[in-house]
């Protein structure tokens, strides 16, 4: 609560650096007075040649020359236990406008009632904060938290919103860093795609020839074997038709022997005579064998093929690569 806006209160008991109640009330000899906190830190700014300025008068002061003032001391305490039961009562009844909830002191319209901000203890306003608890306290609670780093709600505040600031900055470029680096992967995945798409193309139409090659390898070599059958047929029927005229011919020399040897007659006797020469001057021609030698297709061993063609790839790559660290020494 800013205590310097109700002309209900004395400006003597309001501190003009926190406009809050004093706490442990402190006079210069131009007679303003301030918290002995509120006073410190202004010394700490204002500070030089060994003496410092009022915040109100801007007249100059020993800093060790600072007076507790008991009288109005008693006065704020005074002031600060109205406070407190004003606090309490308040508290106790429901916002007639909005409809306050007692346990909760939450406004359904205003979220927090304006009485939310002030000590429970002292009825005071917690325009600080300790950061070794983190909570906001009042001037007074000052004294319950010794040695403890204090500081202005408002400069905590303001602290953590710088602190937010270079988080929030920091996180905006591991954003932009992301968002960069999900281009390049992506840039990477298309061009990884095109060249094993490339790659693929090139494969399959590498096959593809060579199954053409062998294709027209196949017909070629039944073509030939085809050629060898019709010759080699030809050949054995020819022979066959030379073979079945030589043996109806011996048929026929047989059967003529056969007759002569019934015959007894003098006139016969000739035509034994030439029968006989004619057996003993033939002789069964025999006719041209084909060979049986078969000239057969020599199948090309691919499986060695294609482990010459692994190592040779091999190779070239490994030289490849040499070759590419040697140029990038050269440049």
């Amino acid at each position: 609560m800013d205590f310097s806006s109700q002309g209900s209160i004395n400006e003597e008991v309001i501190c003009r650096i926190c406009q809050q109640l004093l706490t442990e009330p402190m006079s210069l000899h131009c007679g303003h007075n301030f918290c002995q906190l509120c006073i410190a830190a202004n010394e700490s700014e204002s500070f030089f040649g060994g003496q410092c300025r009022c915040p109100v008068c801007q007249s100059t002061y020993d800093p060790w020359h600072l007076m507790p003032n008991k009288e109005l001391d008693n006065i704020v305490k005074k002031i600060r236990e109205v406070n407190m039961w004003s606090h309490q009562q308040q508290r106790s009844d429901l916002c007639e406008q909005h409809g306050l909830y007692e346990q909760h002191g939450l406004c359904e319209q205003h979220g927090l009632c304006e009485q939310q901000g002030l000590c429970e203890q002292h009825g005071e306003n917690c325009h600080l904060f300790c950061k070794e608890d983190g909570k906001a306290i009042c001037s007074h609670c000052v004294q319950e938290h010794p040695g403890h780093q204090i500081s202005l709600l408002e400069e905590v505040v303001k602290e953590c919103q710088e602190k937010l600031q270079v988080a929030v900055d920091r996180l905006m470029k591991e954003e932009q860093e992301a968002e960069r680096l999900e281009a390049v992967i992506n840039e990477e995945r298309d061009t990884w795609k095109n060249r094993m798409q490339t790659e693929r193309e090139r494969i399959l139409e590498g096959f593809e020839e060579m199954r053409d090659v062998l294709d027209k390898e196949e017909k070629r070599e039944l073509q030939k074997l085809d050629d060898n059958e019709v010759h080699v047929l030809d050949n054995l029927a020819v022979a066959k038709d030379q073979v079945v005229q030589q043996r109806q011919y011996t048929r026929e020399l047989i059967s003529d022997l056969q007759r002569h040897m019934c015959e007894s007659s003098m006139d016969k006797l000739q035509d034994m005579i030439n029968a006989i020469r004619r057996s003993e001057i033939w002789t069964l021609k025999k006719p041209k064998i084909v060979s049986k030698k078969l000239s057969t297709f020599r199948f090309p061993d691919l499986n060695g093929m294609l482990q010459v063609f692994k190592e040779l790839a091999e190779v070239q790559s490994y030289w490849g690569k040499k070759l590419q660290v040697l140029q990038i020494i050269m440049f």
